[in-house]
């Protein structure tokens, strides 16, 4: 009989250690699906394939990770962000501490870092040049040429 109850209390440990290691694993398997993928647990920069990066809102100038769905319902183009981010240079520390700029006329937008909130697309301003952009505190980083209208 002691036999007996060893034997089921060893298979219901294994069987216990089978299906706590199942409810572990199970969530690194799961079919992220666009349908199942939350896209808004997302930044802009990890934002996984199945979803796009554009402004929460028609009027929002900030962007964030949303569904495409979502995207192409506020008319927005969804390949706009990839463009963007082959275009933008972020402004280096010595680019940030430059006391004096030449007068050269080089149209550089300049894009506002998270502390200017912006009421509407784009989060920026067209600066002289690359050093009047990266020079001023509101800036992050900038793409060559006027900001966008």
């Amino acid at each position: 009989m002691k036999k007996q109850t060893r034997n089921i209390i060893t298979v219901l440990a294994v069987m216990g250690l089978i299906l706590s290691v199942y409810l572990i694993m199970s969530p690194l398997f799961k079919n992220n699906t666009p349908q199942s993928l939350n896209c808004k647990n997302y930044t802009d920069f990890d934002c996984p394939s199945v979803c796009a990066v554009c402004p929460p809102c028609e009027v929002c100038s900030s962007i964030s990770c949303n569904s495409k769905e979502f995207c192409q319902s506020i008319g927005f183009n969804e390949t706009w962000y990839e463009n963007l981010n082959s275009k933008k240079t972020y402004c280096t520390v010595e680019q940030k501490k430059a006391e004096v700029c030449t007068m050269e006329y080089s149209p550089t937008c300049g894009w506002f870092n998270e502390s200017i909130k912006c009421l509407k697309y784009p989060c920026a301003q067209t600066y002289s040049n690359i050093c009047t952009a990266c020079s001023s505190s509101n800036v992050e980083y900038y793409t060559t040429g006027e900001c966008p209208k």
